[in-house]
């Protein structure tokens, strides 16, 4: 079965209105699978499905990501400030 091939501006239209720069850098990370036909370019609709899907349910890596990385709470990070400068920390 071969997938629907859709303009950029479709495309654009079908993600809420995106820029069209944005639409090249999710092509460019490899986000979007496009395909080049006649000097046009055009997005696969099954990739961006695909890519709706992975945004509403989170991808399974990002997860592990946050786990590898975490980000300190602010609140954490003023404490953090204030003990380095030597003030009263509450």
């Amino acid at each position: 079965m071969e997938s629907e091939l859709l303009s950029k501006d479709e495309a654009t239209r079908r993600l809420g209105g995106i820029s069209v720069t944005m639409l090249d850098r999710l092509r460019a990370t490899g986000e979007l699978t496009t395909i080049r036909v006649h000097g046009h370019l055009f997005v696969c609709a099954r990739s961006l499905a695909a890519y709706i899907e992975r945004q509403r349910t989170g991808s399974p890596g990002r997860a592990a990501l946050e786990q590898a990385f975490p980000i300190p709470r602010l609140d954490a990070l003023r404490r953090a400030s204030r003990e380095r400068r030597g003030e009263e920390v509450a």
